[in-house]
């Protein structure tokens, strides 16, 4: 009997200690291996020593290992301890790290981050680790001077000390309150896409993070389909999962497919699929979108057709653009060349017209747009030579009806790139004739000059013989004007366009301008205008203050002129020496 009574009495002191311990931990972090309350004091350096290193992503941004640097510095002027700073590859996981940012390599960074938005940051220490992360790298960089600022600076002596749980928080404002889909947080999805089709789905995917990022501040995760499936998932492509299987697209569209808690889409090719997600993004979950949004997730599979392009003004009947695209067959063609292209199917004009094409621009843009664009005038005549003022044209926007291409009879000797184009086309959907004259004028650069000098010959200057040969070319432009009026009617709607090398008071340019028929668009547009800057400048650099050499003219009595704009994007600006010059028209 004493022996059961003694037993009864030690489980029931077992069971006490093991609630006690579950009760003592409520709130409690680990530290290694140990339990650590919220607000037990962390010591990252005693008495002038400290096992901690700083570690930062593998790959990380310059910015990122400069903080890095930064806060390593400030420790040491408080402490004089001086700690290593290392890319987290470089370190055997311990409990004695400073991390920032977070790290596949450290699971503690991903669990701290999962609930830091896109302009948030906060500051952890999670067992003996401190861990800091922001939204974006800009976020990062000031979660770690806050840390400096609160913790380093105020430190005494040579000894630093912080204590476990938030030391930190910043959080953003977001025009989004709340998203759900299907009546689930945004935040519980992740995006898949086809591990073997990732170049294909990237534009998709980063479309879908960025709106979501931009309204809400949440940050979709995106894995191969090679990674564990969740239970809410947007899927691209076959992902091998049920609801992606053997889900197809015709030629120009994308398929959907939702079962109330994931969604997958398919796509013809990679632009129609990046465009399907902008359109149903614009359909469900538009940039001016506010306060608690629920998308709903329906049970059905249906088939769209992708549009692409930005939206014309309204009013518009069609956009028109110049662009002069700085020769191709260069070490950087087919990286520009692949930013052009997306610039084109950005704006999706009707009409482009393209200056300094070389062969590289041919193959490398002409070529590699050739599902979306038609070319006129690809070259000289009826030589095989390319042309390097090709017009490009949608075939589903317009319909060419005659064409002709020719060098300039005045230019620098031995030139082949100032050639005058001009096409005539149909627009479809008004019925409307028009005309596009795409020129590249003459000039005289520093290069010209050096091989005259070679030459022995005379060496001409570009304000003198290059404005006399720009006059010459207004003249054969407003020649092959006046040919087109009198084949296709006096009403006929013309552009002019191009790389002219001059700016609007130059003679060239006001020849054009004094002609009754025409009017510069950069005076005409009646809605939004890009003036006081260059559109020619150092690639890669903003177009510092000046004037245009880049000019459309129209026929003024018949097209109205709603927009005159010059792209000085990222991307346009590493994209060519040039800016692109887009107007958007109605026809009188």
């Amino acid at each position: 009997m004493k022996t059961k009574m003694m037993k009864r009495i030690l489980g029931f002191l077992l069971s006490a200690v093991v609630l006690f311990s579950a009760f003592a931990c409520f709130g409690c972090v680990k530290k290694g291996g140990e339990d650590v309350p919220n607000g037990t004091p962390v010591t990252i350096v005693s008495e002038g020593a400290s096992d901690y290193v700083i570690l930062y992503p593998q790959g990380a941004d310059a910015t990122i290992v400069r903080v890095a640097e930064q806060l390593r510095d400030a420790i040491k002027d408080k402490t004089g301890v001086t700690l290593q700073v290392l890319s987290v590859e470089k370190q055997r996981e311990t409990d004695k790290e400073i991390l920032i940012g977070e790290m596949e390599q450290r699971q503690v960074t991903l669990d701290v981050g999962k609930n830091v938005r896109s302009d948030d940051y906060t500051v952890k220490v999670v067992g003996s680790r401190v861990v800091i992360v922001g939204g974006n790298d800009t976020r990062t960089v000031s979660a770690v001077r806050k840390f400096v600022n609160e913790a380093v600076n105020t430190a005494t002596g040579n000894t630093l000390t912080v204590q476990t749980g938030e030391f930190a928080r910043l959080d953003g404002t977001y025009s989004v309150t709340e998203l759900t889909f299907g009546g689930v947080d945004v935040s519980e999805f992740q995006i898949v896409y086809s591990a073997f089709r990732e170049d294909f789905y990237r534009s998709s995917v980063e479309e879908l993070q960025t709106r979501v990022r931009l309204l809400c501040g949440v940050r979709l995760k995106a894995v191969p389909s090679s990674a564990p499936a969740a239970e809410h998932e947007f899927l691209f492509g076959d992902c091998g999962r049920e609801l992606s299987k053997g889900l197809t697209a015709a030629d120009g569209q994308y398929s959907l497919s939702c079962d109330g808690k994931s969604v997958a889409l398919a796509a013809y090719n990679s632009l129609a699929s990046k465009w399907s997600v902008r359109n149903l993004l614009d359909e469900h979950l538009s940039l001016s979108s506010s306060g608690k949004l629920e998308v709903s997730l329906p049970v059905e599979t249906v088939s769209r057709k992708a549009e692409i392009g930005k939206k014309l003004i309204d009013g518009a009947d069609l956009r028109i653009m110049s662009s002069n695209v700085l020769f191709l067959n260069q070490n950087d063609g087919t990286t520009r060349a692949k930013l052009l292209k997306d610039i084109y199917m950005e704006y999706y004009p009707d009409v482009i017209g393209l200056q300094e094409c070389d062969s590289g621009g041919h193959s490398l843009v002409v070529s590699g747009l050739s599902s979306y664009y038609s070319a006129a005038c690809a070259t000289v005549g009826t030589s095989s030579t390319k042309s390097h003022t090709p017009i490009l044209y949608r075939a589903d926007s317009c319909k060419l009806l005659n064409s002709g291409s020719y060098l300039f009879a005045r230019q620098a000797d031995g030139s082949k790139t100032k050639i005058l184009s001009w096409a005539v086309f149909k627009h479809l959907a008004t019925d409307k004739t028009f005309a596009v004259i795409n020129v590249h004028c003459a000039i005289v650069t520093a290069s010209i000059q050096e091989q005259y000098e070679r030459q022995g010959k005379q060496v001409h200057s570009n304000d003198v013989e290059g404005a006399a040969w720009r006059e010459d070319n207004s003249r054969e432009i407003l020649e092959r004007f006046d040919q087109l009026k009198t084949a296709y009617g006096a009403n006929l709607p013309v552009f002019i366009m191009g790389d002219m090398n001059a700016t609007a008071n130059a003679e060239s340019i006001q020849m054009l301008d004094r002609r009754a028929e025409l009017g510069n668009c950069i005076d005409l547009a009646t809605v939004s205008k890009t003036t006081g800057k260059r559109s020619w400048h150092d690639l890669g650099k903003a177009p510092p203050a000046g004037n245009s050499i880049d000019h459309m003219f129209v026929t003024k009595d018949t097209v109205q002129v709603y927009t005159h704009y010059l792209n000085a994007t990222p991307d346009a600006l590493k994209s060519s020496d040039h800016c692109q010059l887009i107007c958007e028209v109605a026809w009188k």
